[in-house]
């Protein structure tokens, strides 16, 4: 069940936010008036949820959030204020939603729903037995990382890193030993890189079963095959993660896109790595497209800015994210960031590719420079 606190200024904001959540529900733990009230009743109270005005006298909704987060780090903090000016501080808080006052019974369905959502991943989370979770963690993403119980894992050499990432690019799938060697031993002469390729071999193997004696390497009709029994990659689940996105999955797509950081084992320098990295580059960018459009079509402005700025951090020559980012930034009357967001895109397009804006994107420019939006 959701036990919240509410606290703002205004103690009419404060009446009203309590009526709309009984009648859904929820239980109202406190109400304050006073940030510096709330602070010292911290300790008190017990509570899994706080509504937050954002701009209130003596401390500000933010820094209330950090202090709750400091007591209780799992509490979802939801900020009700009447200024957007906040939504990106806000959304990079972490926080669970953002309402602008006045709060609408629809809108605010749509965040208790949420918090029931990761209340109850929460619940199972804790509910788990931690014995049974992977202990070998890999990371692929920007370069390679093993973790085994939290401690990171070293590698004897570069070549048994680089054969241990193509073993683990081809997961459960057979891979030839001439392949092997003409992928990683290219210009070798094959007896010696036979008898590199066997050595490296050997130390993979020790090594995963040191980690747990159902990891196997094994050998058959010429073919060397990698299984892991209990492990934890972030390229496996990102490659799983669904690309539809819905109200029932939203929360898995945004857990889960976070953890790509950078392409697939980047800064290894695998040539043989380039298609899947770019399979994955291309997944990412067409997920963050389909969260661009999950959060237009149900009005999360927050959100939509920061997945088009997402966008455009990873390729800064995207004109549609441009676009998109110059249109909501005008219909929040955020005119000086659609400004100062052409110029600098087409200062970009002009340096680095010699070209300029299509013409459609230097009407909106022009328009907005008029007035006429």
């Amino acid at each position: 069940m959701i036990r919240a606190i509410i606290a703002d200024d205004e103690p009419l904001s404060i009446e009203l936010m309590k009526k709309r959540l009984a009648d859904i529900g929820v239980e109202i733990i406190g109400a304050y008036t006073d940030a510096y009230t709330l602070i010292s009743d911290l300790k008190n109270i017990s509570f899994n949820t706080a509504f937050l005005d954002i701009q209130m006298p003596g401390i500000s909704g933010m820094d209330l959030a950090a202090l709750i987060h400091e007591e209780n780090p799992t509490v979802q903090v939801v900020f009700v204020t009447a200024h957007r000016d906040y939504a990106i501080q806000a959304f990079e808080l972490e926080t669970t939603d953002y309402l602008l006052k006045p709060v609408l019974k629809e809108r605010l369905n749509k965040t208790i729903n949420r918090i029931h959502e990761r209340l109850e991943e929460e619940h199972l989370s804790e509910s788990m037995d931690h014995s049974t979770l992977p202990s070998l963690e890999i990371r692929c993403f920007k370069q390679l990382s093993l973790s085994f119980n939290g401690e990171p894992v070293l590698w004897k050499s570069a070549k048994i890193k680089e054969l241990f990432a193509f073993f683990l690019m081809h997961l459960d799938t057979p891979i030839h030993r001439d392949l092997l060697i003409d992928k990683l031993w290219e210009n070798h002469d094959y007896k010696k890189a036979k008898i590199h390729l066997h050595t490296c071999i050997s130390y993979i193997r020790k090594m995963l079963e040191s980690f747990h004696p159902n990891h196997t390497l094994s050998f058959a009709g010429q073919h060397y095959t990698l299984h892991l029994e209990q492990a934890w990659c972030d390229a496996v689940v990102f490659e799983h993660m669904p690309t539809v996105v819905s109200s029932k999955n939203i929360d898995t797509i945004e857990r889960n896109i976070l953890l790509y950081n950078g392409e697939y084992l980047e800064e290894e320098g695998y040539e043989w790595a380039r298609v899947k990295a770019n399979e994955l580059s291309g997944k990412f960018i067409s997920t963050l497209y389909s969260l661009a459009d999950y959060y237009e079509q149900e009005h999360l402005d927050t959100k939509y800015i920061t997945v088009l700025q997402k966008i455009l951090q990873f390729n800064p020559y995207s004109e549609s994210a441009v676009v998109r980012l110059m249109k909501v930034y005008i219909r929040l009357g955020m005119r000086a960031d659609a400004l100062h967001l052409y110029e600098s895109f087409k200062q970009s397009l002009c340096e680095d590719l010699g070209i300029f804006p299509e013409k459609e994107t230097s009407q909106i420019y022009t328009l907005l420079k008029q007035g006429d939006l």
